[in-house]
Protein backbone atom coordinates (compact mmCIF):
# COMPACT_ATOMS: atom_id res chain seq x y z
CA UNK A 1 0.00 0.00 0.00
CA UNK A 2 1.47 3.36 -0.99
CA UNK A 3 1.99 6.08 1.95
CA UNK A 4 -1.12 8.89 1.07
CA UNK A 5 1.34 11.38 2.38
CA UNK A 6 4.23 10.46 -0.46
CA UNK A 7 1.32 10.44 -3.55
CA UNK A 8 -0.07 13.87 -2.17
CA UNK A 9 3.74 15.11 -1.81
CA UNK A 10 4.31 14.08 -5.63
CA UNK A 11 0.92 15.51 -6.60
CA UNK A 12 1.74 18.80 -5.29
CA UNK A 13 4.89 18.59 -6.35
CA UNK A 14 3.16 18.24 -9.79
CA UNK A 15 1.11 21.14 -9.19
CA UNK A 16 4.23 23.33 -8.17
CA UNK A 17 5.85 22.38 -11.52
CA UNK A 18 2.97 22.87 -13.72
CA UNK A 19 2.20 26.44 -12.05
CA UNK A 20 6.07 28.04 -12.65
CA UNK A 21 5.91 26.68 -16.35
CA UNK A 22 2.75 28.52 -16.73
CA UNK A 23 3.69 31.48 -15.13
CA UNK A 24 6.88 31.62 -17.11
CA UNK A 25 9.34 31.06 -13.82
CA UNK A 26 11.65 28.47 -15.45
CA UNK A 27 14.73 28.55 -13.30
CA UNK A 28 12.32 27.80 -10.47
CA UNK A 29 12.03 24.32 -11.52
CA UNK A 30 15.18 23.34 -11.36
CA UNK A 31 15.55 22.94 -7.74
CA UNK A 32 12.39 20.40 -8.38
CA UNK A 33 13.39 18.31 -10.96
CA UNK A 34 16.03 15.45 -10.75
CA UNK A 35 19.29 15.62 -12.75
CA UNK A 36 18.44 12.70 -14.40
CA UNK A 37 14.54 13.26 -15.25
CA UNK A 38 13.05 12.22 -18.16
CA UNK A 39 10.05 13.70 -19.73
CA UNK A 40 7.75 11.53 -22.55
CA UNK A 41 6.57 13.27 -25.32
CA UNK A 42 2.54 12.62 -25.64
CA UNK A 43 2.16 9.85 -28.06
CA UNK A 44 5.70 8.86 -26.94
CA UNK A 45 6.30 10.87 -30.13
CA UNK A 46 9.87 11.72 -28.12
CA UNK A 47 11.58 12.36 -25.20
CA UNK A 48 13.89 14.70 -23.17
CA UNK A 49 16.44 13.21 -20.94
CA UNK A 50 18.04 15.37 -17.70
CA UNK A 51 17.35 18.59 -16.08
CA UNK A 52 18.74 20.91 -18.01
CA UNK A 53 17.54 19.23 -21.51
CA UNK A 54 13.82 19.53 -19.32
CA UNK A 55 14.39 22.97 -18.89
CA UNK A 56 15.71 24.10 -22.30
CA UNK A 57 12.58 22.76 -24.04
CA UNK A 58 10.37 24.59 -21.56
CA UNK A 59 12.52 27.94 -22.15
CA UNK A 60 11.38 26.88 -25.70
CA UNK A 61 7.92 26.64 -25.30
CA UNK A 62 7.30 29.79 -23.07
CA UNK A 63 9.12 31.87 -25.63
CA UNK A 64 7.40 30.64 -28.88
CA UNK A 65 4.11 29.94 -26.88
CA UNK A 66 1.00 30.78 -25.85
CA UNK A 67 -1.28 29.02 -23.62
CA UNK A 68 -4.98 30.10 -23.58
CA UNK A 69 -5.95 27.12 -21.57
CA UNK A 70 -4.50 24.61 -19.19
CA UNK A 71 -6.15 21.57 -17.89
CA UNK A 72 -4.90 18.26 -16.78
CA UNK A 73 -6.45 15.38 -16.28
CA UNK A 74 -6.27 11.18 -15.93
CA UNK A 75 -3.64 11.78 -13.28
CA UNK A 76 -1.57 8.56 -12.41
CA UNK A 77 1.11 8.81 -9.69
CA UNK A 78 3.06 5.65 -8.59
CA UNK A 79 5.50 5.88 -5.95
CA UNK A 80 8.26 3.37 -5.08
CA UNK A 81 10.59 4.31 -1.77
CA UNK A 82 11.45 7.99 -2.65
CA UNK A 83 10.80 8.20 -6.30
CA UNK A 84 7.70 9.03 -8.13
CA UNK A 85 6.35 9.06 -11.22
CA UNK A 86 3.51 11.34 -12.44
CA UNK A 87 1.45 11.40 -15.56
CA UNK A 88 -1.62 12.79 -16.76
CA UNK A 89 -3.55 13.72 -19.72
CA UNK A 90 -3.13 17.94 -20.95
Amino acid sequence: MVDESKHESAATAMRRINQAWLDGRIEDLASMVHQEMVMVFPGFTGRAEGREAFLAGLRDFCQNAEVHEFREHDHHIDVIGDTAVASFRL
